[in-house]
């Protein structure tokens, strides 16, 4: 009985790890155009002033664009 409560155990710590790691990655989750400025939103970046090719480069799910991601100094 133990090692099915152990093989249990390891496999919802597998499922955590994966569920982590695929849903804190940031995304696009929204983007908008008000007034003629285009706004993308990027999950645990924030929203975004680009111009209207950036905006039209990206869909909504896809991963952050380049020219977005923080820059480690």
């Amino acid at each position: 009985m133990t090692e099915i409560k152990l093989i249990f155990f390891i496999a919802s710590c597998v499922v955590s790890f994966y569920a982590g790691a695929v849903f804190s990655r940031p995304v696009v989750t929204h983007k908008e155009e008000v007034n003629g400025r285009y706004h993308i939103t990027v999950r645990h970046y924030g929203k975004y002033l680009v111009n209207k090719d950036q905006y039209e480069s990206v869909s909504v799910g896809d991963d952050i664009p380049e020219y977005l991601r923080r820059k480690e100094n």
